[in-house]
């Protein structure tokens, strides 16, 4: 009873929470056409307002993260907490602590800009733009979201997406010069790849949660689709259902028209 009656109170009266981050910070990042990630340090970007003004933050749109990525996300800000967060980072670590992130954990995850209320001290930010008491900072250390990977172990070419869905992503790979391709999106079971479409290839994870593709000479564009096993099996009952339904509802159908038959030839 006490739960019911307060959850009915805060969904009548809820705490309205004023979004920080002015409209000029906005109009400044959408002036850039490139794709990228956007990160602030103590979470001045609703999830909602960022969906509105289509830019992409570096934590998602969920507050539920898989584990590989939670635990990332320690580097990705240079701050580490316990588990029992689902906001992230946590509302307790950038209120108490001046969050410095690491530049070059952030561009591998394509993220291009970071805003912070505070200084940022890694010399790889390069500020250029104040918005009240905000600051905007250029991460010089940014990499494409999909790219080549080389033989010396460093970042190639980009590798431009001609396709960028949730559940379906395509990178073109007419002009690699490498055999392995790198797309900046957390490692997942249910991705698979297809080498030009077709050839299905494994989706490596890298010691940074990102995906990895093995591609061959050949490979014009390779194509990454969600497709999880639970779907599968999912959409296979569902339809299995269906026909059992139309199947039943047919044998009622027929056995009552017989019926109806038969009455009427007496």
């Amino acid at each position: 009873a006490e739960m019911l009656a307060f959850s009915w109170i805060r969904m009548n009266k809820p705490i309205i929470v004023q979004e920080t981050i002015p409209q000029e910070a906005y109009e400044f990042l959408n002036q850039d056409q490139e794709k990228f990630r956007v990160f602030c340090v103590n979470r001045c970007i609703s999830q909602k307002l960022a969906a509105q003004n289509g830019l992409e933050l570096v934590e998602g749109y969920n507050t539920l993260q898989q584990l590989n990525y939670y635990k990332h996300m320690w580097q990705l800000t240079g701050k580490y907490w316990n588990y029992y967060t689902l906001s992230l980072p946590p509302e307790g670590t950038y209120t108490f602590e001046k969050i410095q992130p690491d530049a070059l954990s952030l561009g591998e995850f394509n993220v291009k800009y970071v805003i912070s209320p505070h200084k940022l001290t890694d010399n790889n930010f390069e500020l250029k733009k104040e918005v009240d008491e905000y600051l905007i900072y250029q991460n010089n250390l940014v990499y494409p979201r999909a790219y080549f990977w080389t033989d010396e172990q460093r970042p190639g070419e980009e590798a431009p997406l001609l396709k960028y869905t949730p559940n379906f992503i395509r990178a073109d790979t007419s002009k690699h010069n490498t055999t392995r391709l790198v797309l900046a999106e957390g490692w997942s079971p249910g991705w698979d790849a297809f080498l030009n479409g077709k050839e299905k290839v494994a989706v490596q994870e890298r010691p940074n949660t990102l995906r990895l593709v093995d591609i061959k000479p050949d490979t014009k564009f390779v194509d990454f689709r969600y497709e999880p096993k639970s779907y599968n099996i999912g959409k296979t009952i569902t339809f299995a259902t269906i026909i059992i339904l139309v199947g039943v509802l047919l044998n009622k159908w027929k056995t009552s028209y017989n019926l109806s038959k038969k009455k009427n030839s007496f």
